[in-house]
C-alpha cells in the first residue's frame, strides 16, 4: 500500500484540527470535574463529528489511507464509549481522569500516525516571463521533479512592453517557447490563491521598477509573497565579481541590484559569497536593519547558469579529454556542422565571438573597424579556424533608431559575412549552441563572457583599438638610462631594451626563477650603477640585471611575501638602498644594493590599518617620494601621507584635508619641494607642499596614470582620455594636447617623451620642443623569444583582470594559434550542481520551519 502523501499546507489543517480535539479534551475533563455532564457530552459529540471531517478530509487527499482511517475509527469508537459511560452512568462512579487518558491515547495514535506515517507533499511553483532566461531556473525545476515528495509547475507569466509615457504597451506570453520537456501549466488555470504553494522560484526582480518591461501586476513579488511559504529570488544572469566587497565602487554599484523582487523575497540566491558580501554590504548602507537579518535572506548557492554550461555537450564527464570531430550536441544547429569540421574530417578550432550592444554604441565607427579586422582575420585562418559571430539580439532594433548612420555600415559588414558563407552567423534565440559548439571565445565584456569562464574553455576580451593581430611588444614600465629605454613584458617573462634613435628592440632574456607566462610581473624598475632593478608585482622576487655582463639575478622576499600577488607598486633609489612600496604586501621593503640585506619597514602598518576610512586591499597607493631624508606614500584609505624618517624608521601620519571635496587616491612622483597628488579616477590634480602641509588645485581630470617633468612644463597622462595635459610650473598655464589613443608609460629622453598605450601596445614620441607628436614602431623579432604557452598566458592575464584582457602581444592571433583540441571543464566547488543544492536547501527550510 502506498503511504498517503499530503502537502504541508494540508498537513497543518490535519494537525490544527488535532488541536483543537486536544483541547475540546481538557475542556471535556473540566467540565466533568465540575459536574456539568450535560456540556462535557455535547463537547464530545462535536468532538466526534470533528474526527469524521477530519477523516473525509484525508480520504479526499488519498483513498488508500485506510491506517490512519482505521485509527480515527477506533477514536470515534472511544468517544462514543466515552459519552455512553457519562450518559448512563451515576455521578460518583465516573472516573473522569480514566475517561481523559483514553481520549488522549487514542487521539494520539492518530497524531502519531500524521506525523510518521504520511510523509509530506511540497508543491513547487517556478514563475519564469522569458523563455531565454529559463536557464537561471531550469536545473532547480529538474532536481525538484525528480523529487517523489514534489509536485511540481512551470507557470510562465505574461509581460508588457512599456510606452514612452511608461504605460503598458504590447503583451507578451511565452508559454509555447519553452523546451519540449518542460510541461507547461497556463497562468490563467493555476490559482495561487487557492493552491498556496509551498514555494515560488522567480528571475524578474523589477515589477514596476522596469523601464523597458513590466510582469503583469498581478505577478508582483508583493502579491506573490501572500500565497506562499517562500518566495524565492534567482537572478537571470550572471555578474562580474567585485574585487572588494566591502569598497565603496562596489556598494554605489550594486546599489542598482536594490529591487522589489530582492526585498520582498524570502530568500535570494547569489552566484558566490563574494557577490553575496558586497550585496549584504549594500543593503546595509540603504535599507538599514542589521547584518544578521539580510545574511539570513541572501545565500550563495551557485547560479543554475553554471549548471546549464556545464553539460553543453557529450564531453562533459570526459574532462580533459579531446573532443571528437563528429561529436554533437542537441543544442548544435545542424546547419553548423559544414563549418565544424575540415575536408579530412578533422575538427576546426571553433572560436565563439560575441559582440555586445554597450560595445558598438560607445565605440561607434571604431567598432565598425573592429568587427571589420576581426572578420578579416578569421577569413585568412578560415581552413583551420572557424568563426562563430553572435550579436547581441537588440543591436539591430537600438542602433537602426539611434545610430542610423553607425546601423548601415554595421548592416553592410553583417550582410557581407552573411552572404560570404564561411563563417557561422548565430542569431538563434539560445546562446548555449554557441557555447557548446566553440572551443574558445573572443569578444566584448557581458554577462555572456562572464558565464563562459565556467566552462574552463580560453577566452580573450577583444581591445576595440587593436586592429592588426601581429605580435607588439606591450610593457607598462619604462625607464631611460641616459642611452636605451628598458622594459619588461606584459604578457610574459622577458626584458627588453629599445633604442630611442632608431627604434630598434632587442630581448635582453628573461628572469630567473620566476614564471614563463607570467602576467604584470613587474611595476618600476630603478638604476645603480651598471645595475637594475626591478619591483615585483606579481613576480615572487626583485630581480636585478647587470647592464655591463648581461646576467640576471634575484634577491629572494620572505616566503609569506612571495605567495601575494600585486606586492609592490614602486621602487625609489636613494644612495645605496632601493625602497618598495608594498600593495597589496603590507610592507615597505629597504634593499642595501650592497650587501643585498633585506629589511622590512612595518612599525606604521597597525595605526595605519585603523586609520582607514575605506577599504582598499592595498594601505599605499602608488608612487612615493623621497625629500628632506624622508620617505613619503600616500594612503587612499585613509587619506593620509605616511611620513619615515629614513635613518631610523620613525613615522608619522600626516592628515590631509581636502577641501574641495574630492577624494584623492594616488600620489605620484613629488617635484622640488612638494607632491604631486592625483586622482585614481575623475577629480583634481593638487601639489602638496611639504614644508607648509597645505594644498593647492592644479586641474581637473578623469583619469591620470603617469607624469613626468622637463624643464618648467609637468605632463599628466590618461588611460582613458585622448588628451595629455601640459601644466606650467608656475603660471599653471593649461595645454590639452590631444592623441590617437589613451596613454599608459611614459619616459623623458632628453626633450622627447616616449609614450605607449594601455594593452595595445602603440608607441608615441612627443617632441616637448616642436609640440609635435609622432607614431613609432617598436619591431620584435619573434623568433628571439621562447616559446610559450597560450593558454597558461591567458590564465594569467585572467588571473590578474578578472577576465583575460587583448593585448597587442596576446590578440587573437595568439588565440587562434593556441591550442585548442583540449577542452577543460574546470568545475568549481557549487559550480555544476548549483540547482540540486538549491532545491535540497529549499526544501529543507520549509521542513523546519514552524507548522
Amino acid at each position: 500500500m502506498e503511504a498517503l502523501e499530503v502537502r504541508k499546507a494540508q498537513r497543518r489543517q490535519a494537525e490544527n484540527f488535532i488541536e483543537i480535539l486536544s483541547q475540546a479534551h481538557l475542556e471535556i475533563r473540566i467540565l466533568m470535574k465540575d459536574k456539568n455532564n450535560a456540556a462535557a457530552t455535547d463537547l464530545l459529540r462535536q468532538c466526534q463529528e470533528g474526527a469524521a471531517v477530519l477523516g473525509g478530509f484525508i480520504e479526499e487527499a488519498d483513498k488508500e489511507c485506510h491506517a490512519i482511517i482505521s485509527l480515527l475509527e477506533d477514536y470515534c469508537e472511544i468517544v462514543y464509549q466515552c459519552y455512553e459511560e457519562i450518559i448512563k452512568g451515576i455521578e460518583n462512579s465516573i472516573d473522569v481522569d480514566e475517561i481523559w487518558h483514553r481520549l488522549c491515547k487514542a487521539l494520539s495514535e492518530v497524531e502519531y500516525s500524521l506525523k510518521n506515517d504520511i510523509p509530506l507533499r511540497y508543491e513547487i511553483v517556478f514563475m519564469p516571463y522569458k523563455s531565454s532566461m529559463w536557464d537561471s531556473l531550469e536545473s532547480v525545476w529538474q532536481a525538484a521533479i525528480k523529487d517523489g515528495q514534489c509536485d511540481v509547475y512551470v507557470v510562465p507569466i505574461p509581460y508588457y512592453d512599456r510606452k514612452a509615457d511608461f504605460s503598458f504597451g504590447q503583451f507578451h506570453y511565452e508559454g509555447g517557447d519553452f523546451p519540449d520537456n518542460v510541461v507547461i501549466t497556463d497562468y490563467r488555470s493555476y490559482d495561487l490563491e487557492k493552491r498556496k504553494p509551498d514555494i515560488i522560484y522567480i528571475h524578474n526582480p523589477y515589477d514596476a521598477h522596469n523601464l523597458v518591461t513590466s510582469v503583469a501586476p498581478q505577478f508582483y513579488a508583493d502579491k506573490l509573497k501572500v500565497h506562499t511559504e517562500c518566495l524565492a529570488y534567482i537572478p537571470y544572469c550572471i555578474y562580474g565579481e567585485p574585487d572588494s566587497p566591502e569598497g565603496e565602487e562596489t556598494i554605489e554599484f550594486c546599489s542598482r541590484y536594490i529591487t522589489p523582487g530582492l526585498l520582498l523575497s524570502d530568500r535570494v540566491i547569489l552566484q558566490s559569497e563574494n557577490f553575496r558580501s558586497a550585496i549584504v554590504n549594500t543593503l546595509l548602507r540603504y535599507c538599514g536593519k542589521d547584518r544578521g537579518f539580510w545574511e539570513k535572506k541572501i545565500i550563495a548557492l551557485g547560479s543554475p547558469k553554471y549548471d546549464k554550461v556545464c553539460i553543453l555537450d557529450s564531453s562533459k564527464d570526459n574532462i580533459g579529454l579531446e573532443v571528437s570531430a563528429t561529436s554533437t550536441s542537441p543544442l548544435i544547429p545542424g546547419e553548423w556542422q559544414k563549418y565544424l569540421v575540415k575536408p579530412d574530417g578533422g575538427k576546426k578550432r571553433v572560436i565563439f565571438y560575441n559582440t555586445s550592444l554597450n560595445a558598438l554604441l560607445q565605440h561607434g565607427e571604431q567598432m565598425n573597424r573592429k568587427i571589420r579586422s576581426v572578420l578579416a582575420c578569421f577569413y585568412e585562418h578560415r581552413e583551420e579556424c572557424t568563426l562563430l559571430w553572435r550579436p547581441h539580439p537588440l543591436i539591430k532594433a537600438t542602433i537602426e533608431s539611434m545610430r542610423p548612420a553607425l546601423w548601415e555600415e554595421y548592416k553592410k559588414i553583417v550582410d557581407t559575412y552573411r552572404m560570404g558563407g564561411w563563417g557561422i552567423y548565430d542569431d538563434t534565440s539560445d546562446f548555449h549552441g554557441a557555447f557548446a559548439a566553440s572551443d574558445a571565445y573572443y569578444g566584448d565584456f557581458s554577462s555572456l563572457q562572464l558565464l563562459y569562464q565556467e566552462t574552463g574553455k580560453p577566452l580573450l576580451g577583444q581591445n576595440v583599438d587593436i586592429l592588426d593581430y601581429r605580435k607588439r611588444f606591450v610593457t607598462e614600465n619604462i625607464y631611460y638610462d641616459g642611452k636605451y629605454i628598458w622594459a619588461t613584458a606584459l604578457d610574459f617573462n622577458g626584458l627588453f631594451r629599445m633604442n630611442p634613435e632608431n627604434c630598434e628592440i632587442s630581448y635582453m632574456g628573461s628572469f630567473p626563477e620566476e614564471k614563463a607566462e607570467d602576467y604584470r610581473m613587474f611595476y618600476g624598475i630603478a638604476e645603480y650603477g651598471t645595475k637594475l632593478y626591478f619591483c615585483p608585482y606579481n613576480a615572487r622576487h626583485i630581480a636585478v640585471y647587470d647592464k655591463a655582463s648581461g646576467e640576471f639575478n634575484t634577491v629572494i622576499l620572505k616566503e609569506n611575501i612571495r605567495k601575494i600577488d600585486k606586492k609592490f607598486a614602486s621602487i625609489l633609489s636613494y644612495g645605496r638602498y632601493m625602497y618598495l612600496q608594498g600593495s597589496r604586501a603590507h610592507t615597505i621593503v629597504r634593499l642595501d644594493i650592497e650587501t643585498n640585506d633585506v629589511i622590512y619597514i612595518e612599525n606604521w602598518v597597525v595605526e595605519m590599518k585603523e586609520r582607514q576610512i575605506k577599504e582598499f586591499p592595498y594601505l599605499l597607493q602608488r608612487d612615493g617620494y623621497i625629500y628632506g631624508g624622508y620617505l613619503y606614500y600616500y594612503s587612499p584609505g585613509a587619506g593620509c601621507l605616511l611620513r619615515i624618517r629614513l635613518t631610523d624608521f620613525e613615522y608619522e601620519i600626516i592628515y590631509i584635508q581636502n577641501s574641495n571635496g574630492h577624494y584623492i587616491e594616488m600620489v605620484m612622483k613629488g617635484i622640488d619641494d612638494y607632491l604631486l597628488l592625483l586622482p585614481e579616477k575623475k577629480g583634481d590634480i593638487f601639489s602638496f607642499d611639504l614644508s607648509t602641509l597645505t594644498l593647492t588645485k592644479l586641474l581637473e581630470t578623469d583619469s591620470i596614470t603617469c607624469s613626468c617633468k622637463t624643464e618648467e612644463y609637468f605632463y599628466f597622462f590618461s588611460s582613458t582620455e585622448r588628451c595629455f595635459y601640459r601644466v606650467h610650473t608656475q603660471s599653471k598655464e593649461l595645454v590639452k594636447i590631444p592623441i590617437a589613443k589613451t596613454i599608459y608609460g611614459i619616459c623623458t629622453v632628453k626633450d622627447k617623451i616616449f609614450m605607449t598605450t594601455y594593452l595595445s601596445g602603440n608607441w608615441y614620441i612627443f617632441d616637448t620642443a616642436s609640440m609635435e607628436m609622432e607614431e613609432v614602431d617598436f619591431r620584435m623579432n619573434e623568433k628571439e623569444i621562447p616559446y610559450s604557452d597560450g593558454q597558461k598566458m591567458i590564465e594569467e592575464n585572467k588571473k590578474n583582470n578578472g577576465y583575460a584582457r587583448e593585448t597587442g602581444f596576446v590578440n587573437l592571433r595568439k588565440l587562434m594559434e593556441t591550442d585548442l583540441k583540449k577542452v577543460y571543464r574546470v568545475f568549481g566547488k557549487e559550480k555544476n550542481c548549483c540547482g540540486k543544492m538549491i532545491h535540497i536547501y529549499m526544501k529543507g527550510l520549509i521542513e523546519c520551519k514552524k507548522m
